[in-house]
């Protein structure tokens, strides 16, 4: 019995060992993301354990193990039972064998009873000993450790001990699980535990400091789990609020209730209160905790009050429990205890720093930047994975502590995330040949980090070298060879560097299976994939890429790969972290509800979570997510929470508040590469917030597992797009879609910062939808390709630099501009009968628009690209300015097709919610209505959204979901799916929206940019859009358009109309003004003019420019604007200047010149005329269209015969050769040499078109004898031009429409010897290049070109009206030949008498020479017109006002002469060459009987010359006039130009164009008698002469002058207001500095009166106080009475005077000043303006929340109505957020020129007085904004390299200083030596500011001003060129201000494309610095 005693003794124990050990031996996770990874070294020999005891529990195993024993001992009983019953068996058959058979039966009757007893004991024992291993399993996690926890009862960590009291079942789910196991916690850890159980035992709260991770967290944790306590988690964000921490409301069976929240329920039920995130919250917030904290009370809003335990404990002593209910007190818990967590406070952790107040109630400790020591880790690590060899895990951890090394961290790097390690390690477990490199960038993407920096590059670089690793794994082969799908696991046959695999991943149920998306993949997909599945086995996974790489379409095929259905969550930044995971609704009841996100069901039923825009997401939203992702747990708003599904799994009664996480739950966030602060600049950074910019941080790492996903390459993106193209087999090309790849790889990879900035607008996406319409285009293709470039990118609104850069790009890769318009070949109204079944669903017609559209072809074409794209299926954005008929045109053509459509206008306020649906409260509860959009989505109608720009981008951002995988998730708990999602079964079909296959979204936006100030749409989403600029209309577009609004309005003032807009426009686009004036007010002007006709046009334009009044410089451009096209705006009084006419009497005179006829034998022509020949194929020239030839009316305040003006930009070499007319289009035609280039515009217009013909002749050309460049016009043909050298007797035929050009051959054949000989002369000719030999003439009457040779008797004659060409040899030599109507004169060179020939060579039949009895070149011929043979000949020459020809026959020639009184002396040449040399300029008008004549104004009768205002040496030249009808005579004067340049540039001009005309000008004549001047300057003159004409004009002249409102009026306006004025004076100093308007107390004010201030009356003087001015009208001010005039003056003067002391600055130094800034005050204002629109944007306030003031927040409804107080919101100057980078400044370093040249070459081009202007406008400029820019000055020359003229923060402080500078530039550059040091001075600048750290300049700017003189001293423009690129990190730029000839232009072409500027005039500085500082607005 003893034996059997001890046996049933020891056996309790035994069996808990074995229990013990089956337990430790368990295999628990096979599928879990890591229990605890921990961040440093190898375990050392324990020196302190941990021990448990508890006693209850104890006794009950004491109980179960004795119960078992007795059970055993039960057993031994029936053994014993057993032996008996065999024993009395054998007796009773010895004594009585007969009754053998009976006894048996007896015997196993008592065999069976005691095996009965045996087995129920038995069965007992076990049922014992079974619960024991229930129990063990329950708590396997916690070992043999764990095991005691429940069979002991004290808790001992090192050295403290303390009692572990069980939890009441209610408590027993918020009990940590899982999160301690002993061979994992080293000793490093076991000291911070021991830690907290000491603060713990002293009823101390705990602060816990480390870096980011999970490594605190999880410490305290399994604090928790060891001593059994339960806890309550709060995560701390921005957004947190006091009904967060306390008590929420909540609507329950109608009444508002308060819901107790986790700090609450802690500290009434004893919980462990975790606060993680102390840092992130907003200031103020946690204070509220303070109390509890001290002392453990609170006052809670249900008017319950918290009592700390000793104080409730007391007054239970003298009160009832009852009487302290009554008073809603509530006793705190004694073991409440209060553990925060929170980031150290270095700058790259962001966060608010901690509240004194807050901190002293925490005792800290700091787990260290390395929680555990290399060893440890080391040891660590190994234990987890066994199988990974130590030399790997020592690598990892090497390289980590390299990185987070304290002498490292000039680098900069960011922390390295120790707690990831193990996940590195895993992946080595599962494939053992990965790399050491690949599994970093996995847990630490350092490619991604550092891009754009290459310092931190290269120190990651220097670490790998160090440790001897292999840093690149491009040549690691990577491939999924099989994927078996089970129900939540897959297994993959994985295959890496030729070894397979197998690895077992999540998957999801394969019951369904989901539709896989059309994906194309490649290599370089494969690999991907590869990389993600075998991340997605181990943990969540981070995909980022640029936009439009593919990133959503890679998802989308790896969930179908492992049948995952997804959950798109599209995330924007003002998502917070409460509706991240849940969204209050009320039910049918009115009573608040809880909605799961997308994001919580994915965790619940298994799916793919895909988070697109974590980059978007504020950094403290993101963080929230951390529990979730490193422990799969959540606490949600409703009080329930996500638990892992080992972990819930474990628990025996789960709560219903607990939801168990789905194995398969996975999440795969989307996001854009981080931006780099350096490299961003300033406008691009203010679009993006700084978590945007900074996403991927410290804290982030330590989320998920980081992929990088680049854009293709050219082969990749190839073959994705021919297998996207459904009509091309994979082997063929077509060459528009290969033209169009290859273009797009040059710009992504191009060294030009410019172009790439434009090829992220040309993403993987935007290159198949270009290709999409390329596809059917076989041939010509480059017009459309360059169209939809141009489109896609949004070219017309880049930086000017950019759009520049990339328009130089396409014209280089081929795709040149064309300026016809090529219609398409699809019409789309055709579309409307092929529209039926689309028609046919729709059911509200009443939403099809209705709009008045008028028809135009600009218009037009977009609404055909538009339809092209429409057809597609594409989504359409239409972006451009204000008032360019967007909203008009998506009318019309949904209006046209007849669909409907649903409207809706975004704003600033817009959210996401009024985006998608509208809140509104109905009987007390929320009802959802939907927003036009889902109205759209549901119903198939076209959702115009409007203002997209206007929205925040992370609001329009959710439309890329929609737009992509055509899914969105509503704020109702509503899902939008594509149709051809298949059935949902988790989801309720009420909850899920069907996209109608006929939804469609057309998108409309302004542009970006300055003045409009909204977000960049396009930037963000616009590659997800067809995309479509709109700009206003070109000139004939406009003015159709507008004549159809007013189609009684003359065509004349809609022009002036449309001129004046246009020069506006241009305005705005160069940043000189900044409202873009729009087709919107000039459809307004037109309306006017056409309802009230009799309006003077200067009135009505007043109704758009009213408002720019007060801005005098603005104004007073458009009033400049405005009179240049004939406005009379804010002209009082207007002159007329017609010239005076004197009578002159004149008499005809009739003779008769006898003819004879020579014999047609005489006369031997060729064998038969013949076509002329070319030498060679033509070409085309390149036609520029010049945007602005200067036009001005010069009617606007005069009338006089003068009526535009206009001038060609030329540029100072090159000269005016000859001008011409096109009478029946009215076109001008100019011909200018060096270089040679033919000019076109049609008279009334502003632009130009230029044909560059220097290519042409430049081979035929000797370049040692001077060119003189001639143009023919061919009567009746106006499309095509002869020009020619008369010098080299070259001549080409143009064609005017193309540019193409065609050589002519002088001679036709060489088989007579009359033709070999002709061919010999004029060879001899051309081999000579002497005008004194070959001569050619034109006849522009009947189009033939004349050539021959000096002294010869052959004759080359090409007849340009009938292409033919003609050989003549004639009886005489030729000695001057010139035209005569429609025949010619000849003169014999060899015969001196008083005789001419008259050759006719129009004659059908053999050409006539006839011999006239009269020396006609005597008299000087200088113009004929008209025909021999019908008597209307008409002639003028040196002897006669005008000579017809009244009779003529074979015999003579009866002529008319009306002889002048005086003859006309030609001193320069004889008569015979007047007609060459264009001596006499004379043009006869026989309609009107006018001749008109060009003199020089010494050539004229004195008599006729009236004095006038003009002074003599202003004229230039005259025009005679001569009225045959009236017999008057009439001088016009014509003024020489006032050029600023040179006087020897004007002379050489001048001397050359006397060369052409003695009068100085060169003309031509229009059929309605109108006159055309061309000077040397290339200022052209539009004459009008004819009396009649005159008369008209000056009629509707008259007409404008006459003024509104003069008549009498019913209304008198009174003034009440005060304005007598008491007398001037300086007036009080606001020390506020606060703005005044009006009034007379304060100085500085605006628009007052007495005070020196600005805009207003009466004042001193100006005083600017730095705020916006308010100008009184012109009126009141002229209203001042004079004694008060005269004492503002005076007072002024006195200021003045003691002010120029106080700064020592004489008068003579202030007016040297003031006369420098009076020329560049207009640039100053220009530049400041558009430095102030660089940061305009930056100043949007923006909205705070959760306030208890202000506007009602639209998405806190629920609060408001349940009652809480933060529910408003106001918009405010919001502050930058923690750790944000700090505003910089833009760094800039001016280099100006001081060298010799520039004062030598000052008296040419004024250089030197240009660079002071430039300067001093820097000075001015800048002044007032040294918050944006810091800058310096130096100068260099032949003598220094560097001349600190300006130092950094030393800007001249006054107009003293900044006088002594400009003086000291002029002095250097007087007296220093020869030499030029730009290289060198470039080379300094860009070290000097290169060397500059980093966090002090935001960009890094070198301006460079040189005179181009490069050379004189032999500077390469290569080699300056790469000196402006050398440096990424500093912009170089090159100004030059000075050119000798073409220099500047030709080192422009030299150098890289954006970086030259050429700047001969000071008003285009502020242009070009403008397109510096915007050059990288899109980094």
């Amino acid at each position: 019995m003893s034996a059997l005693t001890r046996l049933t003794m020891s056996s309790p124990s035994a069996l808990c060992r074995l229990g013990q050990l089956l337990a430790n031996r368990q295999i628990i996770f096979q599928q879990q993301l890591p229990i605890l990874s921990m961040a440093s070294s190898i375990m050392v020999p324990t020196q302190r354990t941990i021990a448990t005891s508890a006693v209850r529990r104890d006794i009950d195993s004491a109980a179960k193990y004795i119960g078992a024993g007795a059970a055993t001992v039960g057993v031994a009983g029936a053994g014993a039972g057993i032996g008996t019953v065999f024993g009395s068996l054998v007796v009773a058959y010895a004594r009585n064998p007969s009754l053998k058979q009976q006894l048996f039966s007896y015997a196993i009757l008592g065999f069976a009873l005691s095996e009965a007893m045996g087995l129920f004991c038995l069965m007992m024992a076990f049922m014992y000993v079974s619960s024991m291993f229930i129990v063990s399993k329950k708590l396997h996690g916690l070992r043999s450790i764990s095991f005691r926890s429940i069979t002991t009862d004290i808790l001992r960590i090192g050295s403290v001990t303390r009692p572990v009291i069980p939890r009441t079942d209610n408590d027993q789910s918020l009990i940590p699980i899982l999160y301690y196991e002993k061979n994992l916690f080293p000793p490093s850890f076991i000291r911070h535990l021991e830690w907290l159980m000491k603060k713990d035992k002293l009823g101390q709260d705990a602060l816990f400091v480390g870096p980011p991770g999970p490594t605190r967290r999880r410490l305290i944790l399994a604090y928790l789990e060891l001593t059994r306590k339960p806890y309550q988690y709060i995560q701390l964000t921005r957004d947190t609020t006091d009904s967060d921490i306390k008590q929420r409301r909540e609507i329950q069976n109608k009444t508002a209730l308060f819901i107790n929240q986790a700090a609450v329920n802690a500290a009434i039920h004893g919980h462990t209160l975790v606060l993680d995130g102390l840092e992130k919250t907003e200031r103020n917030v946690l204070p509220i905790l303070n109390n509890l904290l001290e002392n453990r009370e609170m006052n809670l809003d249900n008017g319950q009050f918290l009592v700390s335990t000793q104080r409730f404990d007391e007054l239970l002593k003298y009160y009832s429990q009852e009487q302290l209910e009554k008073l809603n007190f509530i006793r705190v818990h004694e073991d409440f205890r209060v553990i925060a967590l929170t980031l150290p406070p270095l700058t790259e952790y962001k966060g608010n720093s901690l509240d004194p107040p807050l901190r002293s109630r925490f005792q800290l400790r700091d787990i260290g930047n390395e929680p555990l020591t290399f060893s440890e880790h080391v040891k660590l690590l190994k234990t987890l994975h066994p199988n990974v060899e130590n030399q790997f895990i020592e690598h990892l951890l090497s390289f980590a502590s390299l990185v987070n090394s304290t002498d490292l961290e000039t680098l900069k790097l960011i922390h390295f995330p120790y707690d990831r390690l193990d996940l590195a390690v895993r992946l080595v477990e599962l494939i053992p040949n990965i790399s050491l490199a690949d599994c970093l960038h996995r847990i630490y993407p350092y490619d991604i980090l550092y891009k754009n920096s290459k310092e931190s590059k290269q120190g990651i670089q220097g670490m790998f070298k160090k440790l001897a690793l292999k840093q690149s794994n491009e040549n690691s082969s990577k491939k999924i060879i099989h994927i078996d799908r089970q129900e939540t696991q897959a297994t993959v046959s994985y295959e890496m560097n030729g070894k397979q695999y197998k690895i077992s991943v999540p998957a999801h149920d394969s019951s369904s299976t989901m539709i896989p998306p059309t994906f194309i993949k490649t290599s370089y997909h494969d690999q991907l994939l590869s990389d993600l599945m075998l991340s997605h086995s181990i943990g969540d996974i981070c995909l980022v890429g640029p936009k439009g790489c593919g990133k959503s379409l890679i998802v989308d095929h790896f969930a179908s790969l492992l049948n995952y259905p997804i959950e798109y969550f599209v995330l924007y930044k003002d998502l917070s972290a409460r509706e991240l995971l849940q969204q209050r609704i009320t039910n049918e009841n009115g009573d608040t509800l809880w909605q799961n996100t997308p994001l919580v069901e994915a965790a619940i039923h298994g799916r793919l979570l895909v988070l697109d825009g974590i980059h978007r997401l504020n950094n403290d939203t993101l963080i929230s997510l951390q529990r979730l992702i490193q422990d799969r747990e959540l606490f949600l708003p409703d009080g329930t929470r996500l638990l892992r599904h080992d972990r819930y799994d474990l628990l025996e009664n789960p709560s219903k508040n607990l939801h168990r996480i789905h194995p398969s739950f996975r999440i795969i966030a989307l996001a854009e590469p981080p931006t780099s602060n350096t490299s961003a600049s300033n406008e691009s950074s203010t679009s993006k917030s700084s978590s945007e910019q900074n996403w991927l941080n410290a804290e982030t790492l330590n989320l998920f597992l980081y992929h990088q996903m680049r854009s293709l390459n050219l082969n990749e993106e190839r073959q994705i797009v021919y297998s996207l193209l459904s009509t091309t087999s994979p082997n063929q090309s077509i060459p528009a879609i290969e033209h169009l790849l290859q273009f797009v790889h040059d710009l992504r990879n191009s060294s030009e910062t410019q172009l790439k900035t434009v090829a992220q607008s040309l993403s993987t996406r935007n290159v198949l939808r270009i290709a999409k319409h390329l596809q059917n285009q076989t041939s010509n293709y480059q017009i459309h390709l360059r169209e939809q470039l141009i489109r896609q990118t949004s070219a017309p609104f880049l930086p000017r630099l950019v759009q520049d850069t990339f328009y130089e790009a396409l014209t280089k890769s081929g795709l040149e501009e064309n300026q016809q318009i090529n219609a398409s070949e699809i019409n789309w109204k055709q579309s409307i009968n092929n529209n039926q079944q689309l028609n046919a669903s729709f059911e509200h017609a009443a939403k099809v628009p209705f709009t008045v559209f008028y028809e135009n072809p600009i218009h037009s074409e977009i609404i055909q690209q538009m339809h092209e794209s429409f057809s597609l299926g594409e989504h359409l954005l239409l972006i451009g300015p204000q008032g360019v008929a967007k909203n008009r045109i998506v009318d019309h053509y949904l209006q046209t097709l007849k669909l409907p459509r649903e409207y809706i206008q975004l704003h600033r306020d817009t959210t996401v919610q009024s985006l998608t649906i509208q809140a509104n409260i109905i009987d007390g509860r929320i009802v959802y209505e939907d927003s036009p959009l889902i109205k759209a989505i549901k119903e198939g109608s076209v959702a115009v959204i409007d203002e997209a720009d206007k929205a925040p981008t992370n609001v329009t951002g959710i439309l890329k979901s929609l737009i992509e995988s055509g899914s969105m998730f509503l704020n109702d708990g509503r899902r939008v799916y594509p149709k051809e999602t298949g059935h949902i079964s988790t989801i309720p079909s009420n909850l899920i929206i069907r996209t109608h296959p006929n939804f469609r979204m057309i998108v409309l936006a302004n542009r970006p940019g300055f003045p409009f100030l909204g977000n960049d749409f396009f930037l963000s989403l616009g590659d997800h859009f067809s995309t479509f600029p709109i700009l206003n209309p070109p000139r004939e577009s406009e003015i159709i358009l507008l004549q159809n609004f007013a189609p009684n309005l003359e065509r004349q003032k809609i022009e002036q109309l449309v001129d004046v807009f246009t020069e506006l426009r241009q305005l705005s686009i160069d940043g000189i003004i900044s409202y873009p004036y729009s087709l919107r007010e000039l459809v307004s002007i037109v309306k006017h003019l056409h309802m009230y006709p009799n309006e003077s046009l200067a009135d009505v334009v007043k109704n758009v420019f009213d408002l720019d009044n007060y801005n005098t410089d603005v104004i007073d451009r458009i009033r400049g604007i405005l009179h240049r096209q004939g406005i009379p705006f804010h002209i009082e009084k207007r002159t007329v200047n017609l010239a005076t006419s004197h009578p002159l009497k004149l008499v005809a005179n009739r003779e008769t010149w006898s003819m004879k006829m020579f014999n047609e034998k005489d006369i031997e022509p060729s064998s038969s005329s013949s076509s002329i020949i070319f030498n060679e194929k033509s070409t085309t020239q390149p036609i520029k269209i010049i945007n602005s030839i200067h036009r001005n009316d010069s009617r606007t305040q005069n009338f006089s015969e003068l009526i535009y003006k206009y001038r060609l930009p030329l540029d100072e070499t090159t000269y005016v050769h000859d001008l011409n007319v096109l009478k029946s289009n009215k076109n001008v035609l100019v011909l200018t040499g060096n270089p040679l280039s033919l000019w076109m515009f049609k008279l009334g217009e502003n632009q130009a078109k230029k044909i560059d013909l220097n290519s042409v002749f430049i081979n035929v050309t000797n370049r040692f004898t001077t060119p003189n460049y001639q143009l023919c016009v061919i009567p009746e043909n106006e499309k095509q031009v002869v020009v020619g050298d008369l010098t080299s007797q070259t001549w080409t035929l143009v064609n005017l429409d193309d540019g193409r050009s065609s050589l002519i051959q002088s001679s036709i054949t060489s088989s007579s010897p009359l033709t070999q000989t002709i061919s010999r002369k004029f060879n001899e000719m051309l081999s000579q290049r002497t005008t004194s030999i070959s001569r050619s003439l034109y006849n522009p009457t009947n189009g033939q070109l004349l050539q021959y040779i000096f002294n010869q008797n052959f004759i080359h004659i090409m007849d340009f009206t009938k292409n033919t060409s003609q050989q003549i040899k004639l009886p005489v030599s030729i000695r001057h030949v010139f035209p005569f109507g429609d025949q010619w004169i000849l003169t014999d060179h060899v015969q001196q008498s008083s005789s001419s020939y008259l050759l006719n060579t129009k004659t059908d039949h053999k050409p006539t020479l006839s011999l006239i009895d009269y020396h006609v070149d005597t008299i000087g011929l200088a113009t004929s017109g008209g025909h021999i043979s019908n008597n209307s000949l008409w002639f003028s020459s040196l002897h006669d006002y005008l000579a017809k020809i009244v009779k003529n026959n074979d015999s003579s020639l009866t002529v008319e002469r009306f002889k002048r009184s005086n003859s006309i002396s030609m001193t320069d040449a004889p008569p015979q060459e007047v007609y060459e040399k264009r001596r006499l300029q004379t043009f006869i008008n026989k309609q009107h009987s006018l001749i008109a004549s060009f003199y020089g104004k010494n050539d004229i009768d004195k008599k006729f010359i009236m004095k006038n205002d003009i002074p003599d040496s202003a004229i230039l030249s005259y025009i005679e006039l001569l009225d045959l009808n009236r017999h008057l005579i009439t001088y016009i004067p014509i003024q020489r130009s006032q050029d600023p340049n040179s006087r020897s540039s004007i002379s050489q001009h001048e001397w050359h164009m006397l060369t052409k005309s003695s009068s100085g000008v060169l003309a031509a004549q229009f059929d309605d008698g109108s006159l055309i001047t061309i000077d040397s300057r290339a200022n052209i003159h539009h004459w009008e002469i004819v009396p009649t004409n005159l008369q008209i004009s000056l009629d509707n002249w008259s007409k404008q002058t006459g003024r509104s409102g003069e008549h009498s009026l019913d209304i008198e306006y009174l003034k009440n207001g005060k304005t007598d004025l008491s007398g001037p004076k300086h007036g009080k100093v606001d020390p506020k500095n606060e703005p005044h308007v009006g009034g007379n107390q304060w100085a500085g004010g605006s628009g007052g009166r007495d005070t020196a201030g600005l805009g207003g009356i009466g004042g001193p003087y100006r005083l600017d106080s730095g705020h916006q001015v308010y100008q009184v009208p012109d009126e009141v001010k002229a209203a001042v009475p004079e004694h008060i005039r005269k004492a503002a003056r005076e007072l002024g003067q006195k200021v003045f005077k003691e002010r120029l002391k106080e700064i020592e600055m004489s008068e003579y130094e202030h007016e040297v000043y003031e006369k420098y800034l009076n020329k560049i005050s207009s640039e100053i204002k220009m530049l400041r303006s558009i430095i102030e629109s660089l940061e305009a944007k930056s100043h949007d306030r923006q909205w705070v929340r959760h306030r208890t003031t202000g506007d009602w927040d639209e998405r806190k409804l629920i609060e408001g109505i349940i009652g809480e107080k933060s529910i408003y919101k106001y918009r405010a100057d919001v502050p930058p957020e923690p750790g944000s980078p700090q505003t910089k400044a833009k760094r800039l370093r001016l280099v100006v020129d001081l060298s010799a040249s520039m004062y030598r070459f000052n008296g040419v081009d004024n250089r030197l007085e240009r660079q002071c202007e430039c300067v001093l406008m820097f000075l001015e400029s800048l002044a007032g904004f040294e918050h944006k820019f810091t800058y310096d000055i130096v100068g260099h020359s032949g003598d220094e390299t560097s001349i600190e003229l300006v130092r950094k923060h030393q800007a001249p402080k006054n107009n003293k200083e900044r006088l002594k500078l400009l003086k000291l530039m002029y002095t250097h550059t007087m007296f220093c030596s020869s030499g030029d040091n730009t290289f060198s001075a470039l080379k300094k600048a860009i070290e000097d500011l290169q060397a500059e750290p980093d966090d002090t300049v935001d960009e890094r700017f070198v301006i460079v001003i040189s005179d181009a003189n490069f050379d004189r001293y032999g500077l390469s423009p290569k080699i300056f060129g790469k000196m402006l690129q050398s440096n990424e990190n500093v912009q170089c730029f090159a100004m030059f201000i000075g050119s000798l000839g073409q220099q500047a232009i030709h080192l422009q072409q030299n150098l890289p494309s954006g970086k030259g500027f050429v700047c001969l005039e000071t008003s285009q500085i502020p242009k070009v610095l403008k397109t510096i500082f915007t050059s990288d607005v899109l980094h």
